[in-house]
């Protein structure tokens, strides 16, 4: 009964306290939902900002105080119908019904597959809970990296949607991140039926749910519950806003593009080059009509994100704290110098044929039918007013990613997640397409079981996670997606557990995952791009850096055994330094963990 309780809280928390602020758009629901993220990570801004603790009370009061003010709102508009408008008439649209299956089943039963959650998105949201807010975060001085490793300044959107839910259940059990994580499947769903039927009437919207559904690359965005859902909400609610102000001009259109646009902007860095371009957009629309530009006030909501990438600006000097902009700000040298790492493995991937012909297999192997949806669009709709908005605004997206790839550790294909708001927008072009152009029964009944079976194909290809299900035992299905946090780091945890408990002092390394074990015994791992051992990477340096690392109680190094490791110590002069100044007394397959000796022994 508790949980029930629990469940519907958190739900009301992130869904209905907007509802008073979204009445006054078809799109009630989604907006509502956005609506109410944005207020949850206003009150997390609120708090960090007048250094209040982040408490379940605090944001609890800050949703109702937001809630309150848009029943008022919702009144003062002349609103009388506050039920919720559910159409389940969706036609060929169920076929997509397996996506929701997979859907439910990855965020409940093996809720944040990614790789990176157990270092950014979770971990975050686990030390919000922990140390009462985000002081330590975007990490810049010592003390920031021994709670969060990682050199980013990412805004803390999403896990603040985790950290509401692990507050009002009182845990952190990851089961609690299925609410949020159902939620954007729930928004992906609503958007691409509405975008499909701006431009194929219902039966396009209908299509539209089939033809996404029938991408495994989107499957694995929205599944992954990091931000490739929310940017895939934002950009989709702003495309639709955009393309109803250019065919309606009601004022109400440009805040929904606004909202839109706020969610971006706070759910990832790159969130702004997509936001520029939209407001690039409604500026040309602007220019060549008869409208007033008061009508450019809906981008002010984007003011609630940008607070946040001051702040990060104020602590760092640079708002996106790891991105230089081709040098015009700095950054965390050390990181900088790791994360050339990536470059090297990855960075020639868009200057090969090689590299070229991989992503052309990738996106025809996991989104074809999405990407022959976009193709076909931009032909058959050119006739139809604001066609070229979403191409548009689908660039900025395409350019991110390729800007992303060098800088992604999990390779190609999990870079291409951050296509997601390119493939909603797709998607519902090519259910408008079919909706256009299948005329007769026997076309549409041929097509259906197509895209019917394709999407049978891409649910059980986001079921496994990537891994080839036909090349797997099909009993082996439902876990082989999530060995990499039931086996992998369930071993690392047990190995680690016994580091900790037998080998006092401090330690040091480049192994991000293994922070939250060290994090939940409250003992010190630290980066190497620490501030606390930046001399190792000065030619300054006159004292011997092992015995200055040692008197500041930094007395083992883990060692991750990857090439990538080595080449940076190697290539920054420390592997030099440690030289016969090492000793292994733990060791895995994956990690070593040496002591680190004083220069007298």
């Amino acid at each position: 009964m508790i949980e029930l309780l629990q469940t519907s809280v958190i739900a009301a928390g992130l869904i209905l306290l907007g509802w008073g602020w979204a009445r006054r758009w078809d799109e009630g629901v989604l907006v509502a939902m956005i609506v109410s993220w944005l207020a949850l990570f206003s009150g997390v801004l609120f708090a960090t900002f007048c250094n209040i603790s982040l408490s379940r009370e605090f944001l609890i009061g800050g949703q109702v105080l937001v809630g309150g003010a848009g029943v008022l709102f919702a009144r003062r508009s002349g609103v009388r119908d506050w039920g919720i408008k559910w159409d389940l008439r969706l036609g060929w649209g169920w076929l997509a019904l397996p996506v929701v299956i997979v859907a439910v089943w990855k965020a409940v039963a093996q809720p944040l597959s990614g790789v990176d959650v157990d270092f950014r998105w979770n971990h975050l949201a686990e030390m919000m809970v922990k140390t009462g807010g985000l002081q330590f975060y975007p990490p810049t001085t010592a003390r920031d990296f021994l709670t969060y490793f990682w050199a980013d300044g990412i805004p803390p959107l999403v896990s603040s949607l985790y950290a509401w839910c692990y507050l009002i259940a009182g845990e952190t059990s990851r089961v609690w991140t299925a609410i949020p994580v159902l939620m954007q499947w729930l928004g992906g769903i609503i958007l691409l039926r509405t975008l499909g039927q701006l431009w194929g009437g219902k039966t396009g919207g209908d299509w539209a749910l089939v033809v996404g559904g029938a991408s495994f690359l989107l499957q694995f965005a929205f599944n992954l519950g990091q931000e490739t859902g929310c940017t895939a909400l934002g950009t989709g609610l702003m495309v639709l806003g955009l393309s109803r102000e250019r065919a309606k001009s009601a004022v109400a259109n440009i805040w929904v593009a606004g909202v839109g646009a706020a969610l971006v902007a706070a759910s990832r860095e790159y969130g702004w080059a997509i936001v520029v371009v939209g407001m690039a957009v409604h500026g040309r629309l602007i220019l060549f009509s008869e409208q007033r530009w008061i009508r450019m006030a809906g981008w002010s909501l984007g003011l609630i994100p940008a607070a946040w990438y001051i702040r990060t600006w104020i602590l760092s000097g640079n708002p996106w704290l790891s991105l230089s902009m081709g040098g015009l700000f700095p950054v965390n040298p050390v990181f900088a110098e790791w994360l050339q790492g990536y470059q090297q493995i990855y960075g020639g991937t868009l200057t090969s044929v090689a590299g070229w012909v991989e992503i052309v297999r990738l996106c025809l192997l996991s989104a074809a039918p999405v990407l022959m949806g976009g193709l076909a669009g931009s032909v058959v709709f050119r006739d139809q007013k604001g066609w070229w908005i979403g191409p548009v605004v689908g660039l900025s997206v395409g350019g991110c990613w390729l800007l992303s790839i060098p800088y992604t550790a999990g390779g190609i294909f999990y870079s291409m997640r951050v296509l997601s708001p390119l493939l909603i927008i797709f998607g519902a072009w090519g259910g408008a397409f079919l909706a256009r152009y299948l005329e007769s029964r026997l076309s549409r009944l041929f097509v259906a079981v197509l895209l019917g079976i394709w999407v049978v194909d891409a649910s059980i290809r986001a079921l496994t996670g990537g891994v080839d299900p036909w090349k797997v035992a099909y009993r082996d299905w439902p876990e082989v997606g999530y060995q990499w946090q039931q086996d992998f780091w369930a071993d690392q945890e047990r190995f680690f557990d016994d580091v900790i408990d037998t080998i006092p002092g401090r330690f040091v390394g480049d192994a991000s995952g293994v922070q939250r074990f060290f994090s939940h015994q409250d003992r010190d791992y630290l980066p190497w791009w620490s501030p606390e051992v930046r001399f190792l990477f000065s030619a300054e340096e006159k004292n011997d850096p092992i015995d200055a690392l040692r008197s500041r109680g930094i007395n083992h190094m883990v060692f991750h055994r990857v090439d990538f490791s080595q080449d940076f110590l190697a290539r920054t002069g420390v592997l030099a330094q440690l030289d016969g100044r090492v000793r292994a007394v733990r060791a895995n397959d994956v990690f070593v963990v040496f002591e680190l000796l004083p220069s007298n022994q």
